[in-house]
């Protein structure tokens, strides 16, 4: 399967395995995108579903249709891979769908749908015990929360400030704690702000004394 001159007659798994090989090639996924979309029309079809493929497609190709800001396109194999993990039982694969269904409705504009689909992920990533992937995604729900209006933005906010800390990666704790800072400051929630205030400092002494 290697280069772009692959048969029109290819299996939908044997695209799905192209695809999952070029997928920085964006030139050659607009090349060969007919017998990619028609690989994947197959692999969702009820009469030759394959949900292994589903989801090496639908990976595959999610940053391919973020940079050409195909949103339909993108949410309607978002929502067929999320199918498919559900079939398979893969609670990290659908989580990682959910993780990147927030961030798709995000860059649409969808910020309501952003927030329901990243909470979506929530209880998966918790059951998983990922907690770096946990840290962010409270942090997303937490500034999501925060441009809606949503009561539940410190909740987050304050779990995302105690995960980053927990996790000790000082230069992307700082950045975010930052972020979430000012955030706090500018709802008035001034005990969260201040608990935020300490970890930064915390990491500035903790650079320093290096």
């Amino acid at each position: 399967m290697a280069g772009t001159n692959t048969t029109a007659g290819a299996e939908p798994a044997q695209w799905a395995e192209w695809a999952a090989e070029h997928y920085e090639d964006f030139a050659a996924l607009e090349r060969e995108w007919p017998r990619i979309a028609d690989g994947f029309a197959q692999a969702t079809a009820p009469d030759t579903r394959d949900n292994e493929s589903i989801v090496t497609y639908t990976v595959s190709l999610m940053n391919w249709f973020i940079a050409r800001r195909d949103w339909n396109t993108a949410l309607a194999w978002l929502n067929e891979a999320v199918a498919a993990c559900q079939a398979l039982g893969d609670d990290e694969m659908l989580a990682a769908m959910y993780n990147r269904g927030g961030l798709l409705h995000c860059l649409r504009g969808v910020h309501s749908e952003g927030f329901n689909w990243y909470a979506r992920a929530l209880p998966l990533v918790e059951k998983l015990n990922d907690r770096a992937t946990l840290a962010t995604l409270e942090g997303n729900l937490g500034l999501l929360a925060v441009a809606l209006g949503d009561r539940m933005a410190r909740q987050h906010l304050n779990r995302a400030v105690m995960l980053n800390a927990q996790l000790g990666n000082r230069s992307s704790d700082a950045q975010f704690i930052e972020h979430v800072l000012v955030t706090l400051l500018t709802r008035g929630w001034d005990a969260a702000a201040s608990l935020a205030a300490m970890r930064l400092r915390a990491i500035a002494e903790e650079a320093g004394n290096q």
